[in-house]
Parts: C-alpha cells; structure tokens; sequence
C-alpha cells in the first residue's frame, strides 16, 4: 500500500513539475535589436520630458512596451525568452553597443536641428 501511494505521489509530482511545453521561436537579432532599441527611445524620451510634460501624456512603459512588441506579432514571453537565449550566446553586449550608438547618434541629430532652429530664428 505504502509502494502505491509512494508512487501516486511520485506520478503527481512529476506531472506537476513538468514544464509548460510552450515552444518559442528564434526570432533574428536585428528584430530584437529593433525592439529593444524603441523600448530604450522610449523610456528615454519619457525621463528626458518628464519635468515639462504631464506623467499622464506619455504611456505607461508596459503599455508602451506591449504596442512594440504587437508590432513583431510576438509577446512579452517569447521577447524575454529570446533576450535569454542571445545573452546565453553572449551576444547582447553587442546589441546594446549598438544601440547607445544609435540613440547617440539620434541625440546628436536633435541637438544639431535645435541649433539650427535657434540660428535661424535670430
């Protein structure tokens, strides 16, 4: 009886701990490049205006962060789980050193339009 119940218990657990078989697909690190880079943009421009214009005008990062993703027709998990499996492959470091370069470059260009903007107004 002990032998029964003893392996009731073990069937259970093992049924229980067993993973959601859920399987993601590799999407092309220039995709998450992508997305990464307009979620930074945007959290950017959120911190860069927070102090002129109204917390409410600007969408809620999760918000935010779900549009971008429907725009790749993925989810939450499967971005994250892709963010995963690059790191694994120690390519994120990469990915993001692209990405400041981009955002970097992007704050250059406002600079240099809003130094325009200012000289022809004079």
């Amino acid at each position: 009886m002990n032998k029964v119940i003893f392996l009731f218990l073990g069937v259970i657990f093992f049924i229980s701990c067993g993973r959601d078989n859920v399987e993601y697909k590799v999407m092309p690190l220039s995709d998450i490049e992508k997305i990464m880079y307009q979620i930074h943009l945007h959290d950017a421009l959120k911190e860069v205006h927070s102090s002129t214009i109204p917390e409410a005008t600007f969408y809620d990062s999760t918000y935010y962060s779900d549009s971008i993703l429907s725009k790749f027709e993925i989810d939450k998990n499967t971005f994250m789980w892709n963010v995963i499996y690059y790191s694994q492959l120690d390519k994120m470091d990469k990915v993001y050193l692209r990405i400041i370069d981009s955002l970097e470059k992007g704050k250059s260009n406002v600079e240099k339009l809003k130094f325009l903007e200012t000289n022809n107004n004079k």
